[in-house]
């Protein structure tokens, strides 16, 4: 598995200054784009859509420092719509403005590129086995997105967002999963998806106001 994440990782870092589609890293990684906006985060600790605007945004400042490049010749070739969208976002990441690299170059932020290992003790053997489990349930806040890609890109935004929440769910937690998850379904009216930060709980128990409870059978 981490070869695969890799080889997704070195087809980002190949393709930064052009349009990613994420039907071809779900090619890379031979599942389908649901299950890759599921699997990635949880490898990498990162959404695919936070790792690109990271590695872009550290390879335009590099571009900024060492290049006599204009700012917008720069946001045009990192893929921004616009110089001032990129330059939101550029000092939403660095903390200073394109015009201001050269005078502060030592706060710029360096986003390397990702390097997947996998540590194992060769000792122990590592078994896969798939549980059945009985109905359970599931409570926590939820998210629409219109497609995978909004989720894509979206999702690690929702997880910055959820701080207040998330404490009550630690409170609601009853370690059926170990702590919070990210439970990922097709919405219901078939358009998009539904991402929800979740716990485990007992259905009677909880009744919290903007919190949702979803019920899974094996």
């Amino acid at each position: 598995m981490a070869k695969v994440f890799q080889d997704i990782v070195n087809y980002i870092e190949k393709n930064l200054t052009t349009d990613i589609e994420y039907k071809k890293l779900s090619e890379i990684a031979n599942c389908s784009e649901y299950t890759l906006l599921k699997v990635f985060p949880i490898v990498c600790n990162i959404t695919i859509a936070d790792y690109i605007r990271r590695r872009r945004l550290t390879e335009a400042a590099k571009k900024l420092l060492n290049s006599n490049n204009t700012i917008l010749d720069i946001a045009v070739e990192y893929k921004y719509n616009s110089p001032d969208s990129f330059t939101r976002a550029f000092k939403a990441f660095h903390g200073i403005l394109p015009s201001q690299v050269k005078i502060y170059k030592s706060k710029l932020l360096m986003y390397l590129p990702m390097q997947i290992e996998v540590k194992h003790s060769s000792h122990k053997s590592l078994q896969m086995r798939i549980v059945k489990k009985d109905e359970f349930y599931l409570f926590g806040v939820s998210r629409h997105y219109s497609s995978v890609d909004e989720g894509l890109r979206e999702i690690g935004n929702f997880w910055k967002q959820m701080d207040s929440s998330i404490i009550e769910l630690i409170k609601i937690d009853n370690q059926e999963f170990g702590g919070l998850i990210g439970f990922v379904a097709k919405s219901i009216n078939g358009n998009g998806i539904d991402y929800t930060i979740c716990a485990s709980c007992n259905k009677n128990k909880y009744r919290i106001k903007g919190f949702k409870l979803i019920t899974r059978a094996s």
